[in-house]
């Protein structure tokens, strides 16, 4: 067997780490950072900008409530006014798709005579138009004339010729009268070589809204009468139908 060494009784110290020695200054920890202390100005101005913020945030929500409001406002308005437009513009069209019409379809005319008694007054009219005659009441003749068909009972008629057993300064003496109910202006007029006058104004009483135009004549010991209810849209065939007028006095 090989000799063993002798095994020394002192006591083996401890190894002393020293950290001077050999010490990695990466295993060192992080030395703690100290934040400093907010100042009272500091504060104060945070404070102040927070207020800002606040405020600048109120007047935002504000301002988009105003607009928003104004908004619907507007386009309510704009609405409202787009669809009174539309319809004046159908009404509009309408009225000069009526006034083509009627011009077109007046090119031709067909002639009333009245009786021999009456007068044999001649009245012309479009051919394509209606007429209805009534001379069984007190009046004598009492002609209806309109584009379609005639209704006694409407409101407005086209055309009208009436021959009543007036004489001619009464019936003046009464529309003179009235004219101031009728809001209506008057001028002399001449039919068939006869003068007489004109009355131009609401003179339908069954319908005020429309501006028409009576024309009165003497014719013998009565009164001729004729009229439209409606200018606008039948003022020309109301013309045409007074140049052409025969009347004998």
């Amino acid at each position: 067997m090989p000799p063993q060494e002798p095994q020394s009784n002192q006591p083996t110290e401890p190894a002393v780490h020293n950290p001077a020695a050999g010490l990695d200054p990466l295993d060192m920890p992080p030395m703690p950072v100290e934040k400093p202390a907010a100042t009272g100005a500091q504060a104060k101005q945070m404070q102040l900008i927070a207020i800002g913020v606040g405020v600048l945030a109120f007047f935002l929500l504000i301002t988009t409530a105003v607009f928003a409001t104004q908004s619907s406002k507007y386009q309510k308005q704009s609405t409202t006014a787009y669809n009174d437009g539309l319809e004046a513009g159908k009404k509009a069209q309408k009225e000069a798709d009526t006034i083509a019409f009627n011009k077109e379809i007046t090119s031709s005319t067909r002639t009333y005579e009245a009786p021999v008694i009456n007068g044999s007054f001649q009245i012309s009219y479009p051919k394509a138009w209606s007429l209805s005659v009534d001379s069984s009441s007190n009046i004598p003749v009492s002609g209806f004339i309109n584009p379609s068909f005639v209704s006694m009972p409407a409101p407005e008629q086209a055309l009208r010729f009436t021959l009543i057993d007036t004489p001619y300064a009464t019936v003046k003496k009464r529309y003179d009268d009235n004219a101031k109910t009728y809001k209506a202006k008057s001028s002399e007029v001449t039919i068939s070589g006869i003068k007489g006058v004109q009355y131009v104004g609401n003179i339908n009483e069954k319908s005020k809204s429309a501006v028409g135009t009576v024309s009165i004549v003497p014719l013998r010991d009565k009164t001729m009468l004729m009229q439209t209810d409606d200018n606008k849209v039948y003022g020309d065939t109301y013309k045409q139908m007074l140049e052409t007028a025969k009347l004998i006095p």
